[in-house]
Parts: C-alpha cells; sequence; structure tokens
C-alpha cells in the first residue's frame, strides 16, 4: 500500500505457478515473517494465468460494480 497527499493505492500479485524459491530473498509488502504462496501450491494442481485471468477480473467487476478491459502487453 502506498500514501500520497491523502490518496492511497493498492496492489495485487497473483502467482500462479511461479518457483517460490526467490522469495526466501525478499520481504514480501514489508510483513515480516510472512510466507508466499501461489495458485498452484495452494489447489495443488497447475494453474496457468491464462485461466486465471478471467476469473480474476469477472470476480473483480462483480464485486466492484465497474467494467475493466484485459490488454495481454507480452
Amino acid at each position: 500500500i502506498h500514501g500520497t497527499r491523502y490518496v492511497t493505492s493498492h496492489g495485487i500479485a497473483l502467482n500462479c505457478d511461479v518457483d517460490l524459491n526467490w522469495f526466501s530473498h525478499i520481504v514480501p509488502c514489508g510483513l515480516e515473517g510472512k510466507e508466499v504462496t501461489s495458485l498452484s501450491k495452494e489447489l495443488q494442481r497447475d494453474v496457468t494465468l491464462k485461466e486465471t485471468i478471467p476469473l480474476f477480473l469477472d470476480s473483480f467487476q462483480k464485486h466492484f460494480a465497474c467494467s475493466l478491459q484485459y490488454k495481454d502487453f507480452r
């Protein structure tokens, strides 16, 4: 969470199938002693970004009553 001039901005990261060993070198979100996980680890199956994006966008739009457009920058 970042705050400037009474405005906060929030970020989100969805780790689908990432190598979690890299996270042992950082303090995620400044939270000491917290573990990073992935959707693949939690669901005990391979989870791809391709399957995750539409589900996330649909849920976000419903929860926040907004319309989003996805653009793949790869």
